[in-house]
C-alpha cells in the first residue's frame, strides 16, 4: 500500500496506482477500514482574534455582533429594542457609554450577549473565544432525535473548553435541576457531568467547573444535520463555498451580507452561490468574483478582510476505489464488491451534483465521503 502524495483528479490517481501495477486502495474490510483510520492524521487549528479567560460580567472586549452577525444594538440606547439593563453597576466600564455596543453580560447569565440592532432580533448570544481552549467539535457526539433534550451521550466539555460540573454537585454553582426528571439518564447522578439540556432547550450545555463562569453551551449537534465543517474549502472553487465560516484572517467576524451596517454594499441574491442573500448570513463569500473568499466586518474601521480560509490541504482527503455511476444508490468496487456501509461519514453519500467517486476525509473523521471525480486529492494505492 502506498499514499500518492501529490493531488490529483480521481481518473488520474487511479493511473498513477496503475503504473505499478496497482489500483485505488478498496476499503470491503472492516478491518481494512480500521487500518486506515488510524494511521491517516490531519490538524488544523485557527487562532481566532477576540478572546478572554476572564468571567463573563468582566469581559471588556470589543466584539460588536452576535453568533449570527447581527450588529450589536448601544446599551445606553432604546433603539430598536427597550431594555432596563442601563445600570452601570452591571457593566465593567465607569460609564454606560463606554460599555458602547459591546459584548457584555448584565444580567450575569454566565456568557456573553447583546440586544442586537435589527428591529425582528431583540437579542443574541455572542461567541468571543478563548485563547487557550479552542476545541474541535466531537463527531462522535450527536443525539438522534432531532431534540437535544434526548442526548446520552458522555461528551463533557463546554464549546469554550471548560469542562462541565457535575448535575449532582452544587458547586462551584448552586444551581436548581436536582430532579431525575429532568434528565434524560434516568438520574441526576447519572448525568454526571454530561452535556445535557435539562431545562429543554434547543441546545446542550453545562455549568462549568470553572468558578468565573457559570454555564456554557455545549456544541453537540443533531445527527441527522451535517457535521460543521472544517476550516477550509473543498469545493472545485471558491465562488461554489457554501460553508459557514464568518471570520476574516484577522479574527474580524463578518457583516451578515443581507444588511447594510456598519459598511453599505449592492450585493442581491444573484451574487451568491445560497439560495438567497438571507441564506448566505454573515459567511465568508466571494460575490464580485474577487479570486478568494471575504467578507465585510463588523468594525466599521475595517470595511473588508479575505477569510482565513485556504482550499483543502490534499492531505485533507484521498481518492479511494469506489463509484456509484452505474446505480446511484449502489456503491461498489470493481468487481462489482459493495462498499461497508459503515465506513460512511454521517448522512454520507448524499448525491448532490456529480458526486459520484469516494475519498477518506479528515473533516469527517476519515470516514467515507462523496465528491465530485475532478476534485484534486492525494491517493492510497494498493496491489
Amino acid at each position: 500500500m502506498r499514499i500518492g502524495q501529490h493531488p490529483v483528479n480521481n481518473t488520474e490517481a487511479e493511473a498513477n496506482c496503475a503504473s505499478d501495477g496497482g489500483h485505488l486502495v478498496q476499503i470491503t474490510t472492516p478491518a481494512k477500514f480500521a487500518f486506515l483510520q488510524s494511521n491517516l492524521t490531519y490538524s488544523s487549528t485557527p487562532v481566532p482574534k477576540y478572546c478572554g479567560n476572564e468571567a463573563s460580567d468582566l469581559y471588556m472586549g470589543k466584539l460588536e455582533a452576535s453568533v449570527d452577525g447581527h450588529i450589536c444594538q448601544r446599551w445606553d440606547e432604546q433603539d430598536p429594542h427597550p431594555h432596563n439593563h442601563d445600570n452601570i453597576a452591571w457593566f465593567p466600564e465607569t460609564h454606560l457609554a463606554n460599555a458602547s455596543n459591546y459584548c457584555r453580560d448584565p444580567d450575569n447569565s454566565g456568557t456573553y450577549w447583546c440586544m442586537t440592532s435589527n428591529p425582528n432580533v431583540e437579542w443574541e448570544w455572542c461567541t468571543p473565544q478563548y485563547c487557550n481552549s479552542a476545541i474541535d467539535t466531537p463527531t462522535e457526539s450527536c443525539y438522534e432525535s432531532g431534540n437535544s433534550f434526548d442526548y446520552m451521550g458522555t461528551w463533557s466539555v463546554t464549546k469554550y473548553g471548560r469542562t462541565c460540573q457535575r448535575w449532582d454537585t452544587q458547586s462551584p454553582h448552586a444551581h436548581s435541576y436536582t430532579s431525575s426528571a429532568m434528565f434524560p439518564d434516568g438520574s441526576v447522578s447519572a448525568a454526571a457531568n454530561y452535556c445535557r439540556a435539562p431545562d429543554n432547550s434547543t441546545f446542550t450545555w453545562c455549568f462549568t467547573d470553572d468558578i468565573h463562569m457559570r454555564w456554557e453551551p455545549c456544541y453537540i449537534r443533531d445527527c441527522h444535520k451535517d457535521i460543521p465543517e472544517r476550516k477550509c474549502y473543498d469545493t472545485t472553487t471558491h465562488q461554489a463555498y457554501t460553508g459557514t465560516w464568518n471570520m476574516t484572517i484577522s479574527g474580524y467576524i463578518c457583516q451578515r451580507w443581507d444588511e447594510n451596517i456598519p459598511h453599505q454594499h449592492t450585493f442581491t441574491d444573484a451574487d451568491f452561490p445560497d439560495a438567497s442573500i438571507t441564506d448566505a448570513g454573515n459567511y465568508c463569500r466571494d460575490p464580485d468574483n474577487s479570486g478568494y473568499l471575504w467578507c465585510l466586518t463588523i468594525d466599521p474601521s475595517a470595511r473588508f478582510e479575505s477569510c482565513d480560509l485556504p482550499q483543502c490541504d490534499p492531505s485533507a482527503g484521498y481518492h479511494v476505489q469506489g463509484t456509484n455511476q452505474n446505480a446511484q444508490n449502489t456503491w461498489s468496487v470493481t468487481g462489482g464488491v459493495a462498499i461497508e456501509s459503515t465506513s460512511w461519514a454521517p448522512g454520507r453519500p448524499d448525491y448532490p451534483n456529480l458526486e459520484h467517486c469516494a475519498r477518506l476525509d479528515s473533516q469527517y473523521n476519515w470516514n467515507l465521503n462523496d465528491g465530485d471525480c475532478g476534485w484534486n486529492f492525494w491517493f492510497i494505492c494498493e496491489k
